[in-house]
């Protein structure tokens, strides 16, 4: 018996070292270094993420007091009732809401400025909100150098620079928003040679150049802009001339050139060659 038992225990002991069991800590200095990893990841991410969150917060704080407003949405349209300024609570729960800010959530996607009011505004504040889709500056003497301060704004698609003191120069730093959709120059200084500088602009929808100091000479800058389809040429010089070289324009869809120099007869050819395209010749 005990002959057998020893045989039995000399066979366990051979498949038992035929097949060596794995042992526990193996598989757990591998979980250790993929979580340390993974770890150490999030961290490096997290601490970018804050470092960003605190810079746009600064500047958003900056911009408000300013008497600037901020959005973070991209449907508003201009009215306070429209698409009010987010509140923590629109954006986390609010324990997190007291150990972070907005920003951390969602980044400030719009920036409205009212000009009348005369505010104060440094726009490196707004160069600091990267993610920025849409920025109204009208009516403040925004200059060359303040343009190249938010020249980077690459998502930028909206820019609202009415009565702006810029000249043909500054508009040389927008070639870098290739994404700007919607762009204001009434009642700038602008000129033919500032149009030409919207060439790379080729997602260019809309265009405002109301009392700008643009000729007949400007619009072939303007047949450039593929994808134009809203058009404001009011109190300028265009003639018959340029607005028969507008009629080359297939995207457009709009058309304004109130005090113009623009004739009946010149319009009758333009709404013969283009007539999908509203023009107006009244003022609003």
């Amino acid at each position: 018996m005990s002959r057998e038992f020893a045989t039995a225990v000399t066979i366990y002991g051979m498949q038992d070292h035929a097949h060596p069991r794995r042992r526990w800590f193996q598989f757990s200095l591998r979980t250790l270094l993929i979580g340390t990893t993974l770890l150490a990841i999030s961290c490096g991410w997290f601490t970018q993420k804050m470092k960003k969150t605190i810079r746009q917060h600064d500047a958003v704080e900056k911009i408000c007091a300013a008497q600037g407003q901020i959005y973070y949405t991209s449907n508003h349209e201009g009215s306070d009732d429209s698409a009010p300024r987010l509140s923590h609570h629109d954006l986390a729960p609010s324990w997190l809401e007291q150990r972070l800010t907005p920003e951390f959530f969602r980044p400030p996607l719009q920036v409205w400025f009212d000009g009348w009011f005369k505010p104060s505004v440094q726009y490196e504040w707004i160069a600091e909100l990267d993610d920025l889709e849409h920025c109204e500056l009208n009516h403040l003497s925004v200059t060359d150098t303040n343009l190249k301060a938010i020249r980077d704004l690459r998502q930028l698609n909206g820019l609202n620079l009415a009565a702006a003191h810029i000249t043909d120069d500054g508009l040389q730093y927008l070639a870098d928003i290739r994404r700007l959709e919607t762009l204001c120059l009434d009642h700038t200084q602008v000129s033919n040679a500032g149009v030409a500088h919207l060439a790379p602009l080729g997602q260019l929808k809309s265009l405002g150049l109301t009392k700008a100091r643009v000729t007949d000479a400007g619009v072939p800058a303007l047949l450039q802009l593929k994808h134009l389809e809203r058009l404001r040429l009011d109190n300028t010089e265009l003639s018959d001339a340029g607005l028969d070289q507008l009629s080359q324009m297939s995207s457009l869809v709009y058309l304004s050139i109130a005090n113009t120099h623009v004739t009946d007869e010149g319009v009758a050819r333009f709404q013969a060659a283009r007539s999908q395209c509203q023009i107006v010749r009244t003022e609003r």
